[in-house]
Order: C-alpha cells, then structure tokens, then sequence
C-alpha cells in the first residue's frame, strides 16, 4: 500500500485514505495535517507592521469618506442656493432670473424637467444604455453635480448616494447607503 509521503504528490488518494483523514480530520490535501500544528506567536516586528497596516487602512479609508463627504457638502450647497419653489415658468428655478423673448431662453433639463437659464445649466454627454451612442443633453447644475456625485463616490455600485460624515455618525447606517423611507 503506498502512503501519502512516499506516492508522486499529484496523485489522487483513494478512498479508504479520504475516508481515513476525514475521521482524522487532517483535511484533503497531504499539505493541510501542517495547519493543525501548533504556530509560533507573531513576533513583535510582525505585529507592529501588521499594525502599521491597518492603520494607513484607516486613513485611506477616513480620506476617502472626507472626499465624499466634500463632495455631498458642495451638493447641498448648490441646492441650497437654489430658488425654491418657484412654479412660474418665466423664471429660471434655480437662480430666478425671468426668462426674456429673444434675450435669455428657457431650457428644460432633461433628468428633473425644469426650465432653467442657459447660466444654471449645461451640455452633457450621455451614453445611451445599451447602444454606442452619444447624445449631448442638457442639465440643470443640480442634476449634472448628483451625476458628478453619483459617479465620484462610487454610489453608483452602493446603489445609493453617500452621507456626510455628521449624517453617518447620528444615523449610523453602513457606509455608502442611505436611508431610504
């Protein structure tokens, strides 16, 4: 009978050996009976160095919620600034700026169907799901900077937008969500 230390390594075992370590609980492979050792303890370089890893961990990770946090901030801001609840439609609904025949036109922003003035909004590029094209559309500032947002934050994986850090330490939802009623 050949055991495991003198058969070619490659070599599958047979069934009475599986059905052997399986009550010896040494797993599978003839490398796993050296995890049930007993380990040297981690020296104190390797715990220190470990340590020092996960520290920068932590602060990659603190710059990263810090630059969403901007991020969501400058958000709010601009919809702060915004002229709200405006339902004229000769007034541009973010700065308030009446809308002229020749001088000044309305555009309707293309995500929230607001008419805004051509100062307060943009062009933007879009690609079309599904196909290779690219249509220019135009934003309200508010809906490019969710766009910017959604994109920067990495929401779009999330599938939801991110907190600011105030948010995330009163609420206490996983970071990256956001409460959703």
């Amino acid at each position: 009978m050949n055991t495991w230390k003198t058969r070619v390594t490659w070599a599958c075992p047979d069934d009475r050996e599986l059905a052997l370590r399986a009550k010896l609980r040494s797993g599978w492979s003839a490398k796993s009976d050296r995890v049930f050792q007993k380990q040297e303890p981690l020296s104190t370089q390797e715990v220190s160095t470990i340590v020092e890893v996960v520290k920068k961990a932590d602060r990659v990770e603190q710059m990263e919620r810090d630059r969403v946090s901007r991020l969501v901030k400058q958000l709010d801001k601009l919809r702060n600034r915004c002229v709200q609840g405006q339902k004229s439609k000769r007034t541009c609904n973010m700065c308030g700026v009446g809308f002229r025949l020749l001088i000044s036109s309305a555009q309707k922003c293309r995500i929230c169907e607001k008419d805004v003035c051509a100062k307060c909004g943009l062009n933007a590029v879009v690609l079309q799901s599904g196909l290779n094209q690219r249509d220019a559309v135009w934003l309200c500032k508010i809906c490019h900077e969710i766009r910017e947002v959604w994109k920067k934050s990495g929401a779009w994986f999330y599938k939801g937008m991110p907190l600011h850090n105030e948010e995330r330490k009163v609420g206490g939802d996983a970071p990256g969500e956001q409460k959703t009623d």
